[in-house]
């Protein structure tokens, strides 16, 4: 008895690495990001939620919007994470350069609604101080720089009032405001915080000015989402599943490391703060990664009144929830 007991033991032993050595390998997705939009999806990975789907998430941080519309368009990036404007801007033909084909993109969840804050350097006290300035965008036909134009119209300052420069990203805009090549911009976190820990001024969240808007939203081609739907419902609802990792109180300080260990010379202060603002009371953070209907209207108010060549715009065309919504069901 005991012979055969031993016998099966080591067939089990024998047996095990060619089991081990079957096991499905993970399909890997490119993603394309802008620096300092990726807390959600590295809890995803920390956390194997992606792995889980049978997933690997390899990371493709750009500079700007028109290097990550054209890599998407190219092919290189399979998804990304982006601006929800820039989206609609390439589709509605309003984008900053011209593309080799047709596009065909679409925003399948959201993220966060106004996070933005319009910063300004030292000696930029308010708004209206921006007055015969340089103001740092992404593009100037893109991106947030809506935002910033409606703002500051919206404080007496025109765009005839102050010149652009197209720089790309937050961390781009940052390093203007604090280069003197510009002074103002519009930030997310946690360049906003960096920022104001630099010696700039904060001159106000956008989610005062604008209730409803969506920053920030998900991005695949429509041919791609409908190839792949099964790796884009899986990548959905690992995301879905880091945000409200992060969400739970639990888990906050797991989350702060996180964050520090992901984000180069960010101070533990800011992001316990930019913890406590993502989490906290009044947040503009959707937990599951919603995409707000109001909030996409407003994106496509301000793109008909500032996008060119003008065009009336129907906000429904831009986004498809049909992964999120079998993703999350």
């Amino acid at each position: 008895m005991k012979r055969f007991a031993l016998s099966v033991a080591l067939a089990a032993l024998a047996f095990a690495p060619a089991a081990h050595a079957q096991a499905p390998a993970l399909k890997t997705l490119e993603v394309s990001h802008f620096p300092g939009a990726i807390w959600q999806l590295l809890a995803g990975m920390d956390q194997g939620f992606f792995a889980k789907e049978g997933l690997a998430i390899h990371l493709d941080p750009v500079n700007g919007s028109v290097m990550q519309i054209n890599g998407m368009m190219d092919g290189k990036y399979d998804l990304g994470l982006t601006a929800l404007d820039n989206i609609i801007a390439y589709d509605a033909g309003q984008g900053e350069v011209p593309l080799k084909e047709a596009p065909d993109l679409i925003a399948f969840m959201g993220g966060e609604g106004g996070s933005l804050h319009v910063i300004g350097a030292p000696e930029i006290k308010k708004i209206e101080d921006l007055k015969g300035k340089t103001l740092a965008v992404d593009a100037k036909g893109t991106g947030f720089a809506f935002v910033l134009y409606k703002i500051a119209a919206m404080h007496g300052v025109t765009q005839k009032d102050y010149s652009l420069v197209a720089v790309g990203s937050s961390q781009q805009r940052l390093d203007a405001i604090m280069s003197g090549k510009a002074q103002g911009a519009v930030l997310n976190r946690p360049f906003d915080s960096l920022a104001v820990s630099k010696g700039a001024n904060d001159l106000g969240a956008m989610s005062k000015v604008f209730p409803h808007y969506q920053s920030s939203a998900g991005m695949a081609r429509r041919a791609w989402a409908t190839q792949h739907r099964a790796e884009l419902i899986g990548f959905i609802r690992a995301y879905v599943r880091g945000s409200l990792w992060i969400f739970e109180p639990r888990n906050k300080e797991a989350a702060i490391e996180l964050l520090l260990k992901n984000t180069p010379n960010l101070p533990r202060a800011t992001a316990e703060d930019i913890y406590a603002n993502t989490t906290g009371k009044g947040s503009v953070v959707s937990p599951k990664a919603a995409l707000d209907p109001a909030g996409v209207a407003k994106v496509v108010q301000l793109r008909s009144e500032y996008g060119v060549p003008k065009k009336k715009l129907d906000a429904r065309k831009f986004y498809d929830l049909s992964y999120y919504k079998a993703a999350t069901k």
